[in-house]
């Protein structure tokens, strides 16, 4: 078999997969259309300000086809940098920004920043950005977004210790949720997921959907009743 008749066998072979992987595609893409529809029918608060530490908040926005009315998106904070932002949000949605080099903070191609005002210093890790300045520009065009009287508290951590939980729940919000993966009653706000205790879970995972699902991993939490009424609960 010559190598040009050899390539045209493999793409004959091959054809079949290729329709079939576009229609897979199609009605997966229909399903996730479908889903979100019905997440959109259910809610009624369509105007909230969600402080969260990682992307949780820009997905689940952006599925309930809502405005960002936070600058918390399409980043990152570690746990006791977020507790000290959420503690302190005014003075950090002012703060002064100080753009970090790579070597100050992880070998990931991403830039980074640090908050600095009155209440401290915290670092963010500005994973969906190209540049600081695209980053920072966002973050002061959605800061005159935030609505403090539908402010609602969103955090998404695998781990968290007895302290950060403890601090989290201290924290003055009305409408706050924790999801992680042991909590506790004297937490409740806090939310296990069974999705973080699988053996092979790596970091990331619970925002996604499953190759063969249309709802997220984190969707086990019912976050439009908790945009609705405030109320931290599992799907029914």
């Amino acid at each position: 078999m010559t190598p040009k008749t050899k390539e045209k066998v493999l793409y004959y072979v091959s054809l079949p997969y290729h329709y079939v992987w576009r229609f897979w595609r199609f009605l997966r893409e229909f399903g996730i259309r479908a889903h979100c529809r019905k997440l959109r029918g259910r809610l009624r608060n369509t105007t909230p300000s969600i402080i969260c530490n990682n992307c949780i908040g820009g997905l689940l926005l952006h599925d309930l086809g809502l405005e960002f009315r936070s600058p918390t998106v399409n980043l990152w904070m570690e746990p006791d940098d977020f507790i000290r932002f959420a503690g302190n949000l005014r003075a950090f949605l002012s703060a002064e920004w100080i753009e970090l080099p790579p070597e100050l903070y992880d070998e990931e191609a991403h830039p980074a920043a640090r908050l600095r005002c009155e209440a401290g210093e915290i670092t963010l890790h500005l994973q969906h950005y190209e540049s600081f300045g695209e980053a920072k520009a966002a973050w002061e065009r959605r800061v005159g977004r935030v609505d403090y009287g539908n402010l609602y508290l969103v955090a998404e951590f695998v781990k968290l210790s007895r302290e950060q939980l403890a601090a989290l729940e201290a924290l003055p919000y009305e409408r706050k949720a924790f999801l992680t993966a042991y909590t506790a009653p004297e937490f409740p706000h806090t939310l296990a997921l069974a999705a973080y205790r699988k053996k092979k879970y790596r970091g990331g995972q619970i925002l996604r959907r499953p190759i063969w699902g249309v709802k997220r991993r984190f969707e086990a939490w019912d976050y439009v009743a908790f945009l609705n009424t405030g109320e931290v609960r599992m799907m029914r």
